[in-house]
């Protein structure tokens, strides 16, 4: 049920984490939402839009800091 709720939070533009090829978790922006998962762009990165499964991208809340 949580991780429904998590996904819930995930809108266009939003902030988040996402998961990369590398296993590692960065500040990414979602730029689309599919049935199978959620497209975004790493913040810190050049790279063109990777879509990534509901499980690899958690919503940032407003109170994190970095």
């Amino acid at each position: 049920m949580a991780y429904l709720f998590i996904v819930s939070e995930l809108k266009l533009e939003s902030k988040c984490l996402a998961r990369f090829h590398d296993d590692l978790w960065y500040k990414a922006t979602v730029v689309d939402l599919h049935d199978s998962g959620v497209t975004v762009t790493f913040d810190s990165y050049q790279d063109d839009p990777v879509t990534l499964p509901w499980e690899g991208v958690v919503p940032l809340s407003g109170n994190c800091v970095f």
